[in-house]
């Protein structure tokens, strides 16, 4: 699940998605 969040949180930092 570690990588899942990593991924989630570049997509979120490349993206100005808020959640």
């Amino acid at each position: 699940m570690l990588s899942f969040c990593i991924m989630l949180n570049n997509l979120r930092a490349s993206s100005p998605h808020p959640f």
